[in-house]
C-alpha cells in the first residue's frame, strides 16, 4: 500500500535529517496510530534510521 499520509512522509524525511530528530518522534506517534492505513511507514522509518546511521558513521568517522 502506498503511504499517502502527509505526516508518515514528513516523518521519515525527518527521521534523516538528525537535526529534526525530535519532530520525526512527534510525528512517529501519529504515524502509529495510522499504521494499518499505512503500513509503510516503519519500513520507511527504519531505512531512514539505517540511512542516517550510515551518514553518520562516514561524517564523523573522519574526526
Amino acid at each position: 500500500m502506498y503511504c499517502s499520509h502527509s505526516w508518515c512522509i514528513i516523518s521519515w524525511i525527518s527521521a534523516i535529517l538528525p537535526r529534526l530528530h525530535l519532530v520525526s518522534i512527534l510525528f512517529y506517534d501519529c504515524c502509529s496510530i495510522f499504521f494499518f492505513l499505512c503500513p509503510c511507514v516503519y519500513l520507511l522509518q527504519a531505512w531512514a534510521f539505517v540511512v542516517q546511521y550510515i551518514l553518520n558513521m562516514l561524517f564523523f568517522s573522519g574526526i
